[in-house]
């Protein structure tokens, strides 16, 4: 187990749908946007940040166009990085968008640098992984039932969950109809008495033989009720029965972080997600 795989699919997961639909997506050496024109840092995303080396290379192309000694210009580029940020800000065209700091990322300050360019930051993510070769076989989701979406009416479902904490993610979804069977990304809810209660969304990586979990959300008056730990077991499941051996999710909660510890989860490092609302 090892925290860029749980990296891989962060990241790979904040681009596989924008792309799928057809949305600005660009990805090169030194990061990842995810531009969805929706107005929502939840589906306006910067990721696999890369500056290091980049901005040492504009140094010294600097240096040398003006004749300055090394020696002279040994700043480290830091200037070039905030003027990348800057670009990355201007490129979003006054809209807001999150700014995903992962284990790879660089340069180290990286959040320092977002912090002082007036980023706030929103949250701190425990990145989790869960060996699925200790996970046992399907537990009884007793009043529930999960199915995978894979009609219209199913996704409409999903929706309703989800748009009560992001309004942007019904014109997001409903997009989707066309691809909802032959998708990596494979979104899923339960039900209570014929009522949507709990979504998520499982991501698959076949390159590391991974599946990452996102958008676990359970309704508010359904909340303590082991709802969510169901959903979690049905995740699990279907990824172990796709020949996955990895799971992995970012936890933003305690109470989060302690289910998934019983789950067979371990934290093998943090996350930190900045916003930029102009």
């Amino acid at each position: 187990m090892n925290i860029e795989t749980i990296e891989k699919n962060a990241f790979g997961h904040f681009a596989y749908l924008p792309k799928m639909l057809g949305f600005d997506v660009k990805e090169n050496k030194q990061l990842t946007t995810i531009d969805c024109g929706l107005g929502s840092s939840m589906f306006n995303i910067v990721c696999g940040t890369h500056l290091e080396k980049w901005a040492k290379n504009q140094r010294d192309v600097y240096c040398f166009e003006n004749r300055i000694y090394q020696g002279e210009c040994a700043y480290y580029g830091e200037e070039f990085i905030e003027e990348k940020i800057h670009e990355v800000i201007t490129s979003f065209k006054k809209q807001p968008f999150s700014w995903w700091v992962g284990y790879s990322c660089d340069p180290e300050w990286l959040g320092n640098i977002l912090h002082e360019m007036h980023f706030k930051k929103s949250t701190t993510e425990h990145a989790m992984m869960c060996d699925l070769e200790q996970f046992g076989a399907l537990e009884n989701n007793g009043a529930i039932t999960i199915d995978q979406v894979e009609t219209a009416t199913q996704l409409e479902h999903f929706i309703q969950v989800l748009e009560k904490y992001d309004a942007s993610a019904r014109i997001f979804y409903e997009k989707l109809t066309k691809h909802l069977r032959y998708s990596n990304e494979k979104l899923f809810v339960a039900y209570e008495n014929g009522a949507p209660v709990v979504i998520a969304s499982l991501y698959i990586d076949y390159e590391s033989d991974s599946a990452g979990i996102f958008n676990l959300i359970t309704a508010e008056n359904k909340r303590g009720l082991g709802y969510g730990t169901k959903m979690m077991n049905h995740l699990m499941w279907h990824a172990k029965k796709m020949n996955m051996k990895y799971v992995t999710l970012l936890a933003s909660s305690d109470s989060g972080y302690r289910i998934y510890e019983r789950l067979g989860f371990k934290a093998l490092g943090q996350f930190e997600c900045y916003e930029w609302e102009n």
